[in-house]
């Protein structure tokens, strides 16, 4: 099922990319600003995902961090170009690729809080594999069925179980990583802020759509 009304669309009647397969069409109207991108606004700043990841393979490659480090890294910048490619196409197969990924790199993110009290180099190969396994079984379902609230409060949960996990070493170890204590909290902020953003853009587009379906 497509949830079209989660944006207010002035689609043009040739669309690049065809008909929307999508199951989420999102607040950015479709092909306003150019006629090869669905949502060019969407897309476009979701290569800014795609920046902070290079940053973080650069820093991998720099200080020759283990291997799972520069996975979690190369799994952000997939991300951001799965997220481009879905906004400028809203195309199912890409919704895939933007969805998936994030999926694959909160599990990344959980094999690297949880080898963090693991001796240097040591790798977990059961937890490794458990949590491909994982991977495996959400893909399969998901790709089948295209949720969208499940989807969304599944990937509520792996955030809110990472955050979890991050604040309890950081309380362990906060007289050993002063300079640093600052951090989850500041990505709670910007986590929290961007939540906000997102609604109001919901919210906004939303009424906005019962508007114009109101005058026609």
């Amino acid at each position: 099922m497509r949830h079209s009304g989660l944006r207010l669309s002035h689609e043009r009647e040739e669309k690049f990319w065809g008909n929307v397969t999508a199951s989420i069409d999102w607040c950015e109207g479709n092909y306003e600003v150019s006629p090869y991108f669905a949502e060019f606004w969407n897309s476009v700043s979701s290569l800014a995902i795609s920046f902070m990841g290079l940053l973080g393979v650069f820093q991998c490659l720099k200080y020759r961090l283990e291997i799972r480090f520069l996975v979690q890294n190369l799994l952000i910048i997939l991300v951001g170009l799965g997220s481009a490619a879905y906004h400028g196409t809203l195309l199912y197969t890409l919704q895939m690729w933007d969805e998936l990924p994030m999926v694959y790199a909160m599990l990344c993110w959980f094999y690297l809080l949880w080898q963090m009290e693991e001796p240097e180099r040591k790798e977990n190969t059961v937890f490794a594999l458990g949590l491909v396994l994982y991977a495996v079984f959400w893909s399969i379902i998901h790709s089948f069925s295209a949720f969208v609230v499940i989807f969304q409060v599944h990937f509520g949960c792996l955030v809110a179980i990472g955050i979890i996990q991050m604040f309890r070493y950081n309380y362990k170890y906060h007289t050993q990583i002063v300079r640093y204590n600052h951090l989850p909290l500041l990505y709670v902020f910007f986590l929290i802020l961007a939540f906000a953003l997102w609604l109001i853009c919901l919210l906004y587009t939303s009424d906005a759509a019962d508007e114009e379906d109101s005058v026609d």
